[in-house]
């Protein structure tokens, strides 16, 4: 083997070997082939990569659970009397909406011969390897720097009009002089996912697509038994120059430009809009305005793109092509790590979406249930009566409000899923206002006992009081139960595990607030997460607060279903009745049509 420390197997690490159906010697094809370089990998156990320290080299036993899938492995290129070598020539080539067929793999294939072509890993990306006949020195094969510079591939690249950028086209491996004349280091580039990871499958080079095997072992055992590396991806540096023979010489690199820092805008929310609200300045229609938006931007179309989507797979294609024409520029994330990091982002917050695409919104609370929070509380932290210490005032506050928006986030959700069940029987019919408010009646019998009075009947699992910001479970649980003594809850069923049935109390919600734009007054973390930016949410606040500040600002963008939304709060807030509910839903619509007309 090419590497004293992996030629060290042990015993324990050869039985993981043949647990895996992996022998020594294929395993070694794989360790000579593609590892050369120990220090400097960088691995992924969840969706993160994470980078060792430099002085920690790769193990065997790192090589194996890449093998069997736990934890993906990337390394670098190798050095050889301070200079970077190699003999391996690999493209990454994300999956885009734009090229669906590979055509730049064709491209690729066309000139230098057909490449050993992997799937890199679930995502569906692809790596082509070439093998050079000899070692060559890594700034005379490319500059990762500049792709089109005059090499040895940079020629070819410039020949074909292929640009090399993050999520298109790289190139692999990276790095310029490890060691300069003086000391100093020079950097050795972004290390690469090694092939037979998690998700990584041999692919007929011809077409793209069909696998060669069906698992990541399988696909080591051909590799192996075939020896593909010698069947495939066979390269000649002769051959590569002759490739680049007659490309048009390089264009010379303008000046760098100054960057000017721009005044940052305050996008305020538009009660007219269709769109979402903004998340962090990030809009629909603007798209990205600036670095560290891509997360804020994903969010906030697919919150949108839910309400149309037939599945989540749909979902996550609507996003990506939204973000393709609106990122401006700006994603960090696309330029530094590529589209497939991107599509991993989008998938996530897809998924979060699609889960939550019947949830209503977390509303905010009147002024009234902020008054009568207050002087519960006070009852319970000062005066003879008091059972609890008056520095608890605050957080007993917050506990009420979190308990009351949760609240009615279930009330509004149980009410959306009864009207997308019931369009999804009629086969996507859209529901007139009368059909809207049967709907609504059937799904609030079971909740809502007295429509004139506004007390409800939800649930109230020990989870989710748990996950409330800023409350041990012990505390919350002794808050709540202080709660509960003094009527703000009141328990009418038990919680019964067996059946997985949770506690139902009985709580007052007031829904009116939620007819106008100044409800959001009184709920603080949206407001400071859509006015403020991310730098100074991260100089400002700390971790926990960030989280609670974020999922705040998405609760508050989130207008799923916004004419049902509406409809449901009108129907609350008026007590059941049908006719106010529809007039103060169309006496909304008229102002809003009537401001949207003004301001044009």
């Amino acid at each position: 083997m090419t590497h004293k420390l992996l030629a060290q197997l042990i015993e324990g690490e050869v039985e993981e070997l043949g647990v895996l159906g992996l022998t020594v010697q294929e395993f070694a094809h794989f360790t000579d082939t593609f590892v050369h370089q120990l220090f400097g990998h960088i691995y992924r156990t969840g969706k993160t990569w994470k980078s060792p320290p430099s002085r920690v080299p790769l193990k065997n036993s790192d090589l194996i659970r890449h093998l069997a899938g736990s934890r993906a492995i990337g390394t670098r290129c190798g050095e050889q009397d301070r200079r970077l070598v190699t003999r391996l020539l690999a493209f990454d080539i994300d999956k885009r909406p734009d090229d669906p067929n590979w055509d730049r793999i064709g491209a690729l294939s066309g000139v230098l011969g057909p490449p050993l072509l992997f799937q890199s890993s679930l995502g569906g990306g692809r790596h082509a390897y070439y093998f050079l006949d000899q070692q060559v020195d890594l700034l005379d094969l490319a500059d990762w720097r500049d792709p089109w510079a005059d090499t040895l591939l940079g020629n070819v690249l410039r020949k074909l009009r292929l640009p090399v950028e993050n999520g298109f086209l790289e190139i692999y491996p990276q790095g310029t002089l490890r060691f300069e004349r003086r000391g100093s280091k020079g950097s050795n580039g972004r290390a690469f996912r090694l092939p037979f990871g998690p998700g990584s499958l041999l692919l007929d080079p011809h077409d793209c697509v069909t696998p060669l095997a069906n698992t990541p072992q399988e696909s080591l055992r051909l590799f192996h038994a075939e020896r593909l590396d010698h069947v495939f991806g066979q390269l000649s540096v002769e051959a590569l120059q002759q490739a680049g023979d007659g490309a048009p010489p390089p264009e010379p690199k303008p000046a760098p430009a100054k960057k000017s820092r721009e005044r940052r805008t305050e996008i305020e929310p538009s009660a007219t809009s269709t769109e979402p609200l903004t998340v962090r300045g990030v809009s629909l229609s603007a798209g990205l305005t600036g670095p560290g938006q891509t997360n804020s931007a994903l969010m906030t179309a697919s919150l949108y793109f839910a309400q149309t989507s037939a599945n989540v797979e749909g979902l996550v294609v609507n996003v990506l092509e939204w973000f393709e024409k609106h990122h401006n520029g700006h994603s960090r994330t696309l330029n530094d790590r590529g589209w497939g990091a991107v599509a991993a982002e989008a998938e996530s917050c897809a998924q979060w979406a699609w889960e939550r695409r019947s949830f209503g919104p977390r509303l905010g609370l009147s002024d009234a249930e902020v008054a009568r929070h207050h002087v519960l509380a006070l009852a319970m932290t000062s005066g003879p009566s008091a059972t609890l210490d008056p520095r608890e005032l605050f957080r007993l506050e917050l506990l009420m409000a979190e308990i009351v928006r949760h609240a009615k986030q279930w009330v509004l959700g149980r009410c959306l899923q009864y009207i997308a069940a019931a369009r999804a029987a009629k086969g996507g019919q859209v529901l007139d206002e009368r059909a809207l408010f049967g709907e609504i009646t059937k799904a609030t019998r079971d909740f809502w006992p007295m429509p004139r009075a506004p007390l409800f009947v939800v649930p109230m699992p020990w989870a989710l009081r748990v996950r409330f910001d800023g409350f041990s479970a012990s505390a919350m649980s002794r808050l709540f139960r202080a709660l509960q003594d003094h009527g703000f809850v009141t328990l009418l069923h038990c919680a019964n595990a067996s059946q997985n049935v949770a506690a139902r109390y009985l709580v007052q919600l007031d829904f009116s607030v939620s007819l106008g734009e100044p409800a959001r007054r009184v709920d603080l973390p949206a407001q400071v997460g859509l006015l403020f930016s991310t730098e100074a949410l991260r100089r400002d606040y700390s971790i926990r607060q960030r989280r609670r500040i974020r999922l705040a600002a998405l609760d508050a963008s989130a207008r799923l279903f916004e004419d049902d939304t509406s409809l449901v709060v009108a129907t609350l807030a008026a007590g059941g009745c049908w006719t106010c509910a529809v007039a103060q839903v169309r006496e909304r619509s008229e102002v809003a049509i009537t401001s949207a007309t003004r301001a044009a």
